[in-house]
């Protein structure tokens, strides 16, 4: 097995730090080329893969963020028809479907209630805003 570049670029000090998380027993003393014999040895043993620059985890994060994002795009697109199609047949206008979405968000992260109310309450005599809301 060839040596990744990456451990060759570690430092001693790094290279155990990486073989501990991999399990292995080692030393101050150990020289850098017995840690990369040892990590390379548990890294075939266990299939794991070498140590990836940041560059590369860069890489990887926006290519899953962008395929994450495209399997997304028709459940967009269906949210949207569905707030349409309540909004067309006159059963929720757009004010009513964001309320009922604020009040399922806050549900779902368990918001205390009773204190937003009070907070709302103190807001609204201090500063009059949302007297004219319905």
């Amino acid at each position: 097995m060839d040596t990744p570049p990456r451990l060759n670029d570690m430092k001693r000090k790094e290279l155990r730090k990486l073989a501990r998380t991999y399990g292995l027993e080692v030393n101050k003393e150990m020289k850098r080329k017995e840690l990369i014999k040892m990590i390379l040895a548990k890294m075939k043993e266990e299939t794991i893969d070498a140590p990836r620059t940041k560059e590369e985890l860069i890489v990887d994060f926006i290519k899953s963020m962008v395929s994450i994002d495209e399997a997304i795009e028709p459940y967009k697109e269906q949210r949207k028809d569905l707030k349409k199609e309540y909004k067309d047949n006159g059963w929720l206008d757009a004010k009513e479907q964001k309320r009922a979405l604020k009040a399922y968000r806050l549900l779902k992260d368990k918001e205390n209630l009773d204190a937003l109310l009070k907070y709302c309450q103190e807001i609204q005599s201090q500063t009059g805003l949302g007297e004219d809301d319905g």
